[in-house]
């Protein structure tokens, strides 16, 4: 679809999807950036590591938990008892309308030698992640730096049917910086 790609999802992203207006700057085509490598991919564990523009060593290990209903507290849409709203008093993204199986535990990357901060709301409401390739609709992790080297962003891909959830992270080299996803009713 060109440089930009689909612009009329990009124009329902920008109105709908983006919390702040100054958020245009992490849009990007991926097509357009390098792809860091996914060096190890397992059931509970997926980990990208790759060298950057600037010779620099950066490495993103991502681990999931299985995810136990009895240790967390559910509340549910009004309308629709079986619809989850959040839980722990999280918004949810790849449970809506089912009870995960696996939630993202931790979240690492180091670039060089610096290791950055990153506080678990940056992944705590992301349930069942695809770490691994498992289908079409299934996208690994995969990571990618911006093009003028500034940023990187990390993807994730997860739940299933009507809880699909695509989530960006994005980080500077100082730390986490926000994370913006789009759901389900965004990606049809």
């Amino acid at each position: 679809q060109g440089v930009l790609g689909d612009s009329a999802f990009l124009e329902y992203f920008i109105q709908i999807i983006l919390e702040e207006s100054q958020d245009v700057m992490f849009l990007s085509n991926r097509d357009l950036l390098k792809s860091l490598w996914l060096s190890y991919c397992g059931r509970n564990q997926a980990e990208v590591h790759d060298t950057l523009a600037n010779g620099k060593m950066v490495k993103v290990d991502l681990f999931t938990k299985s995810f136990v209903p009895e240790e967390h507290e559910f509340l549910y849409n009004e309308d629709e008892d079986s619809l989850i709203k959040a839980i722990d008093g999280m918004r949810v993204f790849g449970a809506v309308d089912r009870v995960p199986k696996t939630q993202l535990d931790s979240i690492a990357v180091t670039i060089g030698k610096r290791k950055l901060k990153i506080p678990p709301e940056a992944y705590e409401d992301l349930f069942d992640p695809n770490l691994c390739p498992a289908g079409f609709f299934q996208k690994p992790v995969s990571a990618y730096p911006s093009l003028d080297g500034d940023y990187l962003y990390v993807y994730i891909n997860g739940g299933e049917s009507s809880s699909t959830y695509f989530a960006k992270l994005i980080f500077d080299k100082k730390g986490f910086i926000k994370k913006i996803v789009a759901e389900y009713e965004d990606l049809i």
